[in-house]
């Protein structure tokens, strides 16, 4: 994929905790446009988790 079409996306990332004696829970997502994000800037970045946005 071009750059281009990169910079009409969103990246959407879901937070779960993984259970091994019951149901996984959801803790949270984000959703990132990726329009004018530097791609190869190595320096760490913190979202703040979301409550779940049903589409």
């Amino acid at each position: 994929m071009s750059l281009s079409g990169l910079e009409t996306r969103t990246l959407w990332l879901t937070v779960w905790h993984s259970d091994m004696f019951g149901r996984n829970d959801f803790l949270g997502e984000v959703r990132m446009p990726l329009e004018n994000k530097i791609f190869d800037d190595p320096t760490p970045k913190w979202y703040p988790l979301q409550e779940r946005v049903s589409l």
